[in-house]
């Protein structure tokens, strides 16, 4: 039990930086921005103009969280999220993207 506790506190701490990571980044972002605030992603898929990258972080033990940032035209334009519980890490749980359901799209706003 003593030999789990410090996997378990490196987990929580990846997941911690994980989420403060995600807080940061903001609609309109570059693709540039968005490595320099989240590193590589682990997955990246392409279809037409879009193109979405997925990151990972461990929530707890065999439970993931993931993040689908989408880009259109190089930008990032919306975030979808889910959660897996995943045996053998994260990598094998990441999703394929349903290109029918991309998040909503902030066009412009407006001072009233």
């Amino acid at each position: 039990m003593k030999r789990l506790l410090p996997l378990f506190l490196i987990a929580l701490m990846g997941c911690y930086n994980f989420q403060k990571k995600v807080v940061l980044l903001s609609p309109g972002n570059s693709k540039a921005q968005v490595l320099e605030i989240m590193g590589t992603p682990h997955d990246s898929q392409f279809n037409g103009d879009l193109e979405v990258w997925q990151y990972f972080g461990v929530v707890s033990f065999g439970n993931c969280d993931y993040r689908q940032l989408w880009f259109r035209n190089g930008r990032l334009f919306g975030t979808t999220s889910y959660r897996s519980a995943c045996v053998g890490g994260c990598s094998p749980c990441i999703r394929t993207i349903d290109w029918s359901r991309p998040p909503d799209q902030i066009i412009e706003f407006r001072n009233r």
